[in-house]
């Protein structure tokens, strides 16, 4: 074994040796807090008093199983560098467990166990999960993560991923057997364990409209400068229509009386072409034809003009 100079070395040698992915993330946590707070010290410079100063200070106030892990892994390294000739006092001796709480939950009867598997009033799915819960003794994830694919009745075991991510088998028994089956029902692939209420069905992304999903361009078309137009005869520009409106309605267009002569009276001035507003073009001859520069904005005298047209 090459002699380790820092503390930071000795950590680093002794996390290659811990093979098991979780044995390895859980010594890597103590091991961050000890070569963070002395990791440039000489492994031989450690005492066991700086050790629990630095214990106290990161676990202390942590719950009694989460420091006798700290403090087991610490122990693991110290032991460690005691076999390979880098330590010759132990560091750990200051630092005892803590009592944990004891979980003296009773484990139900059999009797009650089997009167609860026959109960008619619960789901075949409820019972199914129950039995691979109790005959597997596996995590409530492990079993619900199940797939179809997973299951191996013949042999009876089915294929999980346990937490550290490893590949492990559940082994059921003879009770769990008969009631798989009843789950299954003929599928080949997919969760072992449906839900009550079907999947929304798939759909596509619907197409949005053309103003949210290009930018809107404002087309104006520039107007020449003409003469103004007369202003004495009458007009009214009305936004509803006629026959909308009742005979009496006060926003009915009335009916100029004839004059003196018999000549019909005068009539609203039709609106030049020019002064006219642009057309809607359709969408498709909008996308054929090209996009025409950004115009320049009508002036102060053609705004004015427009309004008065239109009695704006």
């Amino acid at each position: 074994m090459p002699p380790a100079r820092t503390v930071a070395d000795a950590a680093d040698v002794f996390l290659t040796r811990a093979t098991a992915v979780t044995t390895r993330r859980s010594y890597g946590q103590t091991m961050k807090v000890l070569t963070a707070a002395y990791g440039d010290r000489p492994i031989d410079g450690l005492d066991g008093p700086a050790i629990a100063e630095l214990t106290a200070d990161s676990w202390g106030t942590l719950a009694p199983a989460t420091w006798n892990r700290h403090v087991a892994t610490l122990r693991s390294f110290t032991a460690f560098c005691r076999r390979t000739g880098w330590l010759q006092v132990d560091l750990c001796a200051g630092l005892e467990r803590r009592p944990e709480k004891i979980d003296r939950t009773k484990a139900v009867a059999d009797i009650s166990l089997q009167r609860l598997f026959r109960r008619e009033d619960v789901p075949i799915r409820e019972k199914c999960l129950w039995r691979l819960l109790y005959e597997t003794a596996a995590r409530a994830q492990e079993v619900l993560s199940l797939n179809v694919e997973d299951v191996d009745l013949d042999n009876k075991r089915a294929r999980t991923v346990s937490k550290g991510g490893d590949i492990e088998w559940l082994h059921f028994q003879s009770g769990s057997a008969r009631l798989l089956p009843r789950i299954i029902a003929g599928r080949q692939t997919g969760p072992l364990f449906l839900a009550e209420r079907r999947p929304a069905p798939a759909r596509s992304p619907g197409r949005l409209p053309r103003h949210r999903t290009r930018t809107t361009v404002l087309r104006t078309r520039r107007i020449p400068v003409q003469a103004p137009l007369p202003t004495d005869q009458p007009h009214r520009a009305d936004p509803a229509p006629a026959a909308a409106l009742g005979p009496d309605h006060p926003r009915r267009r009335q009916r100029l009386p004839a004059t003196a002569d018999g000549q019909k009276p005068p009539q609203k001035p039709a609106i030049p072409a020019a002064l006219r507003p642009p057309l809607r073009r359709s969408r498709r001859s909008d996308d054929r034809r090209p996009r025409p520069s950004r115009p320049t904005p009508p002036t102060l005298t053609q705004t004015s003009e427009i309004t008065a047209v239109w009695g704006w």
